[in-house]
């Protein structure tokens, strides 16, 4: 029979609150029996939150929300068509190396825009994806490219406040980011301060063609007015249509505009 303890490390709402050890009461009580007793250490309202959470699992109900769903209530506007953008950023997507509770996998996020494709017929009329702020990885990259290809109307990708480019530089990270770029409704891809947009970085940037820098975003707009074009970057030979690029998307003077 499984205890209280092995009940709870499936849910961190449940393991944070109760604190329980495998080998100590009442992590080691059996399931059956163990809600009544009161635990003078939280407060009622967190005892009760703990409880029906447990209760959840114990007796799984057909209408029960999951945790992933709860945590995705408590981010409102994030993870739903709000206009013409799909915000899925700021940990509402985590690295599949790196899978995380209430998070949805970079592997499964295709299946997810499908559903919402299949659910909601303006999904196909979004125009920005917002992807920024969620820890991705370069394995992450190769699935964000499978979205894009589903999306037609999709003008802006943003990428930024991620964890692309750590390590040595990656031939395969950049081909993932190409197919990206080169979506024919894609207008702008926003990576700007990732570590790829580094000069070390700009050998395997050197077959990138000119209708490419005239979609790459990979300066911050803080840091656009006092750069200097001359000098060594990942555009190459390309830095007139790679500055041009950046003054059409920063042309509202926000920092990460939509579209």
């Amino acid at each position: 029979m499984s205890t209280l303890y092995e009940l709870s490390t499936f849910n961190p709402i449940i393991a944070t609150v109760l604190k329980m050890e495998a080998n100590s009461p009442p992590g080691n009580w059996p399931v059956e029996g163990v809600l009544p007793p009161a635990y003078p250490t939280v407060t009622h309202e967190m005892r009760h939150a703990a409880c029906a959470l447990l209760l959840d699992l114990v007796y799984p109900s057909k209408t029960a929300i999951s945790f992933e769903e709860q945590a995705r209530q408590a981010m409102p506007g994030r993870g739903v068509v709000n206009g013409h953008i799909l915000d899925l950023s700021n940990g509402f997507v985590s690295s599949s190396a790196l899978a995380l509770p209430g998070a949805i996998a970079a592997s499964e996020l295709k299946q997810h825009v499908e559903t919402l494709l299949a659910n909601d017929a303006s999904v196909r009329e979004i125009s920005t994806l917002d992807l920024s702020g969620n820890e991705l990885r370069n394995s992450d990259m190769q699935y964000l490219a499978q979205v894009v290809q589903i999306l037609p109307s999709c003008k802006a990708v943003k990428l930024r406040r991620n964890r692309f480019g750590y390590g040595m530089p990656d031939a395969s990270l950049l081909a993932e980011l190409r197919k990206i770029v080169e979506q024919k409704s894609v207008l702008f891809v926003d990576v700007a301060g990732e570590m790829f947009t580094g000069s070390d970085w700009a050998r395997l940037f050197s077959d990138w063609t000119k209708d490419l820098w005239e979609k790459l975003v990979f300066l911050p707009l803080v840091w656009l007015r006092d750069h200097n074009w001359s000098n060594p970057d990942i555009c190459g030979s390309f830095e007139t249509a790679s500055r041009d690029c950046h003054e059409r998307y920063y042309r509202s003077k926000e920092h990460e505009p939509n579209f």
